[in-house]
């Protein structure tokens, strides 16, 4: 079974669900990112209210008012009875600097499968058999007032936009690297029984290892009383090439990471959230919808979630928070898949965030004066409409005097 584990495993690690080899690569599933919207059935674009942005949607980072932090692990799949260990970690950090500059985020995503009864020079260790790693830098910026100056100075429509408007970007450097034990040693190097390279490491035998870049755009809107808001985010745009092997040039080459959509939607309450993402990407249509409610004045939270969409993608989860002063919090969620694997002990993730000091004193009054003007504006906007009504009873009313 170990000489064939590499053979297959790009198809099955990290797949929430089975589906036919020739349709089915599991280079870098979306298994998200962040115990807090994992629970919420990974559903986050239309919210992106906090460091988990960086995963989800860039533009959220443009609207975030404290230096962040957060960190998790997660164990997938816990119990496979082949005794493997699939573990998937997150680290993020957003610092907004001023309303003009906008916020920077950074983050790591990294993703392993662990084999305790790896052949490494004749004995059974312990081995990564696979890796995924993600670097990721990111940026957000408020775009409001240049959106509303367009407005007003282009389109003459006066009062700007009703609500507010973020975009945001992530460049990432991706890897992915297999584990070097007897097999994959013999693979490399032609000495195996066929006598050829394995042709998941390329036809020359290229190396155990890849590095390659992708790049998402996202934008988020949020309505002038911020209960609803809005995300679109596009991923991986540049359609990048994962295989281990020379890149043969085909843009529809299926090892290519297939470009995504995401949209997001988010309804806001004091103390709830409910949020709902429609993804698109290889084909495939998931639909993922959460809930969040908050309790004891937002110091404890639950959370529920739903997946359903391509390839018998059928999860559920659960989840709870505790925070502690405001300023720190832990996050944990289990998911199990209703169709798909079976007899194992589901999904768990833990997460630590940690928040830092609110926004500069400067900011605060930016943002502040920000928030009045745009008010006087929709209130100016609102008089004159209202003026106009009333002019033209008056016009209509007269004319039919004078008839």
């Amino acid at each position: 079974m170990v000489k064939y584990a590499l053979k297959i495993i790009i198809l099955v690690v990290f797949m929430n669900f089975p589906g036919p080899a020739v349709e089915v690569f599991a280079d870098f599933e979306d298994v998200g990112a962040g115990a807090r919207p994992v629970a919420m059935g990974n559903a986050f674009a239309g919210l992106a209210d906090d460091a988990n942005s960086i995963y989800y949607n860039p533009a959220g980072l443009g609207l975030l008012n404290n230096r962040e932090i957060t960190g998790g692990e997660s164990w997938l799949y816990l119990g496979l009875t082949d005794g493997s260990r699939l573990f998937n970690g997150f680290i993020g950090y957003v610092h907004p600097v001023n309303s003009e500059v906008g916020t920077f985020g950074v983050g790591w995503l990294n993703r392993s499968l662990m084999d305790n009864s790896a052949l490494i020079g004749g004995v059974e260790e312990s081995l990564t058999r696979y890796a995924e790693n993600i670097f990721i830098l990111s940026y957000g910026r408020d775009m409001s007032d240049l959106a509303d100056s367009s407005l007003e100075g282009i389109l003459k429509i006066e009062g700007g936009i009703p609500g507010r408007l973020s975009v945001g970007m992530n460049v990432k450097f991706m890897t992915k690297s297999f584990g070097m034990d007897d097999y994959t040693m013999d693979a490399l190097t032609a000495s195996g029984p066929s006598g050829i390279p394995d042709p998941v490491f390329g036809e020359e035998g290229n190396g155990n290892a890849k590095i390659f870049a992708s790049f998402d755009m996202g934008l988020f809107y949020g309505m002038d009383n911020y209960r609803t808001s809005f995300g679109l985010v596009c991923t991986n745009i540049n359609n990048p090439y994962t295989a281990l092997d020379e890149d043969g040039g085909s843009g529809m080459d299926l090892r290519r990471l297939s470009p995504g959509l995401r949209v997001g939607a988010a309804y806001r309450e004091p103390l709830m959230n409910i949020v709902l993402d429609l993804k698109l990407a290889g084909g495939d249509v998931d639909l993922h919808a959460g809930l969040e409610r908050w309790f004891h004045g937002r110091d404890m939270a639950l959370r529920a979630g739903i997946s359903h969409g391509s390839r018998s993608l059928n999860n559920v989860s659960a989840g709870a928070c505790y925070r502690y002063s405001g300023r720190y919090q832990m996050d944990y969620v289990f998911v199990y898949p209703l169709s798909g694997l079976k007899k194992f002990y589901g999904s768990h993730r833990i997460s630590f965030t940690m928040k830092f000091s609110e926004l500069t004193e400067e900011r605060k009054i930016r943002r502040q004066a920000e928030d009045i003007t745009r008010g006087i504006r929709k209130t100016r906007k609102e008089k004159t409409d209202k003026i106009k009504k009333l002019d033209y009873l008056r016009n209509k009313f007269l004319q039919k005097v004078e008839k």
